[in-house]
């Protein structure tokens, strides 16, 4: 929602992406600004042969909450990465990512990220740690973003996940469940 400024250096960081086995889910949550134009002249002109890969849902403006939850509903995948449209993607992140789920079997992959020009290294936690986690999340030790996360799709769909109303420390309230619910968990 009223990304026009840039959806075009997201969108253009998760379609090049190098890892090919990638579904595409875009929700628009009812922006009024020109990112969907954007967003359908940037596939149409650079990843035309990624249309049948690429799933674009519009839809009245809810929330960030109802439109992760609508995204997931389309997702067909084993696992789910969110990514929230002023975020960025290194050209090999995703196959980074995909080779450790496929080494690990790992419910949830946490990765490290950029904080304006420094890597942001997260604290390692695993499984049986995982109340330290979520105790260092809740104490800001811990990022509790989910599109930090790549995470197996089975963890919401077995579970009873709650979704907040609002967008307010929403990724916080879903990362929490699924560490809850995680079995196996790796950076």
């Amino acid at each position: 929602y009223g990304v026009e400024a840039y959806i075009g250096k997201f969108a253009e960081s998760l379609l090049g992406q190098s890892y090919g086995n990638i579904q595409f889910i875009f929700v628009n949550d009812g922006t009024k600004d020109g990112s969907m134009y954007v967003l359908r002249t940037l596939i149409d002109e650079s990843f035309s042969h990624l249309k049948d890969r690429i799933v674009i849902i519009d839809k009245k403006n809810e929330g960030c909450p109802v439109a992760r939850r609508i995204g997931l509903s389309h997702a067909t995948g084993e696992y789910v990465m969110h990514a929230d449209p002023d975020d960025w993607y290194e050209p090999d992140a995703i196959e980074t990512i995909a080779t450790v789920a496929e080494e690990t079997q790992a419910d949830i992959i946490c990765f490290d990220y950029f904080r304006g020009e420094r890597i942001r290294n997260e604290k390692v936690y695993s499984a049986e740690r995982k109340y330290e986690f979520i105790r260092d999340i809740y104490n800001h030790r811990a990022s509790g973003a989910v599109w930090n996360k790549c995470i197996k799709r089975s963890l919401y769909l077995e579970n009873r996940i709650y979704y907040p109303l609002t967008s307010c420390a929403e990724d916080m309230c879903l990362s929490v469940q699924l560490i809850g619910y995680s079995s196996s968990i790796v950076h």
